[in-house]
C-alpha cells in the first residue's frame, strides 16, 4: 500500500456527501433519476425507540435482561407497523419479569405504571425530533411544509411543497451533527505499541492455524498443507497489523508530535478498528487512547487517517462537546473555490475553549462530527474569544448544509426514513 504525498495536513475536509455514513433515505437513488427542480414531497421518518428506551436505562442498557428484552422486540417486530413499546412490554411479561422491579424504573409501582412512563419518554423524543425538523426545514428556506407525528411509536410524517433536491433534504433531515472537541496524543505516547500489537496478532494467528491443523485427521490432507506452510508465513502475512495498516513512522519524516497513527484503505478500516480495540483491552496500547478515523479520506483517495484522541482510561469524553455552538456560518472565500465554516461559542463553553487551547499549545485539537475527525489543527495561542473556523474543500452548498445542522438543535435519537413519495413534479 503505497502512501500518497503528506499525510500530516491539519485539515481533514468535511464533505457533506461524507455524511452518506448516517442513517440516511434508502429511497434516494430510485428518484435522484427524475431530474425535476421542484417536487412535492411525502416521506416518513422513525425515531429509534430502542435507542430511547437505552438512553432511559442509562447504564443498566447492557443489563442482560434489558438486552435481551430488547432483541428480542426488534425480531419479532420485523417489518410489522406494531408499536414498538407495546412489543418490548409483552416481551418483558411473558420472559417473566416485572418492568417496574428493575433499576431503571425506581418511581414506578407496577408494570402499567412502568409503560406508561415508556411511551411519554417516547412521546417526548418524537416532539423534540419535530421541533428539530421544522427548525431545519426553516433554515432550509422551505416554507410549505407539515411535520406531525403518527400513531405508530416514533413515527414522524413530513409533507413537503416545491422541494428542490431529495437527496439534499433526506440528509438535512437525518444528520445528527454532534460537534465535539478532543484534545490528542502524540506520536510518542503510541510510537512503542506498534511492535507489541503486530506480534500479538501473529501469536494469535499461529495459535488459530495450530489449533486448525490439529483437527486435520486426514493424512493426505497434512501432507498436502504442508506444501503450503511457508507461504502462510512468508513476507507480509507474518505481519497482520502492517498487512492492513501503513503506521505514520513509516514515512521516514518523523513528526513525533502528530497524533496522526497511520493510514489504512477504506476496505480495511473495520478490521484495523478491530484490532486496536483487541490491543487496549489486553493493555497492548494506552488506555486513555481512542483511535478515531477522519472523515474524508486524503485527497481523494481511498485512505483515511487513523487519529489518536485523548480521553480518559475507560471513558471515552471529549474535552468540550454538548450544545456549545452559539451560532455558525457559511463564508465563500474570495481567494479560494472553496468555502469555510465558522462558528462562535455560548459563553460557557468559550470559557472552557480557552482553558483547552492555553493547555494544549504545541499540541493538536481534534474536531469531531458524529464520531468521525475532520480536522486536528494545532494550537499555536490560547484563544480567547470562543470563536472558531474550519476549513477545506467544502463547496458553498455544502458549508451552509453543516452551518444550518450546527444552527438547529440536535436529534435526541438516531432518525431514519422509512418511505418516500413524489407526488408530482413541476419545473
Amino acid at each position: 500500500m503505497k502512501k500518497k504525498g503528506i499525510i500530516r495536513f491539519i485539515y481533514i475536509l468535511l464533505a457533506l456527501g461524507s455524511l452518506c455514513c448516517l442513517p440516511s433515505c434508502d429511497y434516494i437513488e430510485k428518484y435522484i433519476e427524475i431530474g425535476v427542480k421542484r417536487s412535492n414531497m411525502n416521506l416518513v421518518v422513525e425515531v429509534s425507540v430502542p435507542d430511547v428506551l437505552e438512553s432511559l436505562a442509562g447504564h443498566h442498557a447492557t443489563d442482560s435482561i434489558f438486552s435481551s428484552a430488547i432483541a428480542i422486540t426488534k425480531k419479532k417486530q420485523g417489518n410489522d407497523s406494531s408499536n414498538f413499546v407495546d412489543l418490548f412490554v409483552e416481551t418483558f411479561k411473558s420472559n417473566g419479569h416485572s418492568l417496574s422491579l428493575q433499576p431503571f424504573f425506581p418511581c414506578v409501582s407496577n408494570d402499567d405504571e412502568a409503560a406508561k412512563v415508556l411511551k411519554e419518554k417516547v412521546k417526548y423524543a418524537t416532539d423534540n425530533t419535530i421541533y428539530v425538523l421544522q427548525s431545519r426545514l426553516e433554515m432550509f428556506d422551505i416554507k410549505q411544509f407539515d411535520v406531525k407525528a403518527m400513531d405508530i411509536d416514533g413515527r414522524i410524517a413530513i409533507q413537503l411543497r416545491g422541494a428542490k433536491d431529495p437527496e439534499r433534504i433526506c440528509r438535512l433531515i437525518t444528520s445528527s451533527a454532534n460537534l465535539e472537541f478532543w484534545e490528542t496524543a502524540p506520536l510518542t505516547e503510541f510510537i512503542s505499541s506498534f511492535t507489541a500489537i503486530n506480534e500479538m496478532l501473529r501469536e494469535m494467528k499461529k495459535e488459530k492455524e495450530s489449533a486448525q491443523s490439529e483437527k486435520v485427521i486426514d493424512e493426505k490432507k497434512k501432507a498436502v498443507d504442508s506444501l503450503f506452510a511457508s507461504a502462510d508465513y512468508n513476507g507480509v502475512e507474518d505481519n497482520p497489523l502492517y498487512d492492513v495498516f501503513l503506521p505514520e513512522i513509516s514515512s521516514g519524516i518523523y513528526n513525533f508530535g502528530t497524533p496522526c497513527m497511520g493510514v489504512a484503505r477504506a476496505k480495511d478500516t473495520a478490521e484495523v478498528s478491530d484490532y486496536f480495540r483487541l490491543a487496549k483491552a489486553k493493555n497492548f496500547l494506552p488506555s486513555y487512547i481512542y483511535p478515531t478515523w477522519t472523515l474524508k479520506s486524503y485527497e481523494g483517495s481511498d485512505t483515511y487517517e487513523l487519529v489518536a484522541l485523548r480521553g480518559k482510561a475507560g471513558h471515552a469524553k471529549a474535552a468540550l462537546g454538548g450544545n456549545l455552538i452559539k451560532s455558525a456560518e457559511a463564508i465563500k472565500n474570495e481567494t479560494s473555490v472553496y468555502a469555510s465554516i465558522n462558528f462562535e461559542m455560548t459563553p460557557e463553553a468559550s470559557v472552557e475553549w480557552a482553558d483547552i487551547t492555553r493547555n494544549n499549545v504545541g499540541n493538536s485539537i481534534a474536531i469531531v462530527l458524529n464520531d468521525r475527525v475532520c480536522c486536528y489543527p494545532r494550537v499555536n495561542q490560547e484563544i480567547t474569544e470562543g470563536k472558531c473556523e474550519v476549513t477545506g474543500t467544502f463547496t458553498l452548498e455544502e458549508a451552509e448544509d453543516i452551518a444550518t445542522l450546527l444552527n438547529s438543535s440536535k436529534l435526541p435519537a438516531v432518525l431514519k426514513i422509512v418511505e418516500m413519495n413524489i407526488l408530482d413534479k413541476s419545473k
